[in-house]
């Protein structure tokens, strides 16, 4: 029943919206307020997976839709006050995944809602309570993860100060699970994730900018089995430096540098990332052209009975733009390499091709794909290194203000590794389509 409601409300929304009608409404001085913004946005996207899990002996080849309805409202109180909530509904229909699955489902709940302070005591500040997505960088580390059906979302505390040309996060949270029959809550099982952290964001060069970051993930509630069989809690703290930039005028950069260190779980961690990217606009040719090399490297676990954890974690990420749409590698254990394209044969129209080349970096470590989840390994490393190739054929265009269109193609070609390592001669290749719809109001 639900799924009827929500798809009835979609097709109404889309059938009746117009620019004038739908755009992002505001009112001044309602009600004594000083002002209130209404909006919100309605999503369909058509997915097609064949041999997500590289073994076509099982029939897992699926051709779904997804739907997402987002509607919100910006309340200014006064100079002071901010109030901020958003609703979500998110539904799949015509899929072999079993309904309430929590990556794809959440019948309407509250997605965001948080009270802001704003220049208490004419101070550069910033508070807000409440419940909000993060995000920072390009979301290697931290994100809503937008293209996700449900995306994610704290229950936090966050401080931001805008001294001069700095701005700085700190912020201390519970990551929400998602539960499709309740009330979303960060801590569903009495066992909640806490994560904190100070953000800063420098923008003081020409066409640069600066961050730096230091970040703790702390669970004391699950305790989990070091690598000798002992028990302990997680104290995970992740240091990083990024900035991205542009040089010589139509040269583009950016690169992340991330390390950890503590305690998992009883074992010592110590592991690092790095991502680097560079690339080229040729300004004077027609379709504006970016050829683009792009090299990202999360560390793996050398010898998994040894006491020290050297997996990179990749936190809270928004993995799925960064390592290939078909989301097999996240930035965990991973060696890639990248050669992109793109172009703009019109004004609001892109096209893009990413060539890739996954391998993992430590062979008895697993290959993690984006949602951070184990999918192959070989505690031997007699599988090697070679995980496989992807290219990735993506086409956007947005119509106007309102409507905007995405479609894509993927293929992964399986390396050794992924042939040879448990369960073994399941190395199949994997193909991923896509086509999406967006009205924004």
């Amino acid at each position: 029943m639900r799924n009827v409601v929500s798809l009835l409300l979609i097709l109404l929304l889309t059938l009746i919206a117009s620019p004038d009608l739908m755009a992002g409404v505001s009112f001044e001085n309602t009600a004594g307020l000083k002002k209130i913004t209404l909006g919100g946005d309605v999503r369909v996207r058509m997915e097609s997976r064949d041999n997500d899990d590289f073994n076509s002996r099982t029939d897992d080849n699926d051709t779904y839709f997804l739907t997402r309805v987002r509607v919100f409202a910006d309340v200014e109180v006064n100079e002071l006050i901010r109030a901020y909530v958003r609703f979500r509904d998110a539904e799949l229909f015509e899929a072999d995944i079993p309904h309430g699955n929590a990556a794809y489902e959440d019948s309407l709940d509250l997605y965001e809602g948080f009270l802001e302070v704003r220049k208490p005591m004419d101070l550069p500040l910033r508070v807000q309570v409440g419940r909000m997505e993060f995000n920072y960088g390009e979301q290697r580390l931290i994100g809503g993860f937008d293209w996700s059906n449900v995306g994610r979302q704290f229950d936090a505390v966050r401080l931001i100060a805008t001294p001069g040309d700095f701005e700085v996060h700190a912020f201390a949270a519970n990551r929400v699970v998602i539960d499709d029959y309740n009330f979303n809550r960060s801590d569903p099982h009495g066992a909640p994730d806490d994560f904190y952290g100070i953000y800063t964001i420098y923008r003081g060069f020409p066409e640069r900018e600066l961050e730096g970051y230091i970040l703790l993930r702390e669970n004391r509630e699950v305790r989990a089995s070091a690598e000798d069989g002992s028990l302990g809690d997680l104290d995970e703290y992740t240091a990083g430096i990024r900035t991205v930039g542009k040089y010589l005028t139509d040269f583009d950069y950016g690169t992340e540098l991330a390390y950890q260190f503590g305690n998992g779980y009883g074992d010592r961690i110590k592991a690092y990332a790095v991502h680097f990217r560079t690339g080229y606009t040729f300004p004077d040719l027609a379709w504006r052209p970016r050829v683009g090399v792009e090299y990202n490297l999360g560390s793996g676990d050398k010898n998994p009975t040894d006491g020290r954890n050297q997996s990179f974690d990749n936190l809270f990420p928004t993995n799925h733009p960064h390592y290939g749409y078909i989301d097999a590698v996240s930035w965990r254990n991973t060696r890639n390499y990248a050669l992109s394209f793109k172009a703009y044969p019109m004004k609001d129209l892109m096209v893009k091709m990413d060539l890739w080349n996954f391998r993992l970096k430590e062979s008895r470590d697993a290959l993690y794909n984006a949602g951070g989840r184990e999918t192959r390994r070989d505690k031997t490393g007699n599988s090697g290194k070679d995980a496989g190739e992807e290219i990735d054929l993506l086409v956007q265009y947005k119509l106007d203000q309102h409507w905007s269109f995405l479609g894509g193609y993927s293929y992964f070609m399986a390396g050794d590794f992924i042939e040879d390592a448990p369960p073994q001669n399941t190395g199949d290749n994997a193909d991923f389509s896509y086509v999406q719809v967006m009205y924004t109001f």
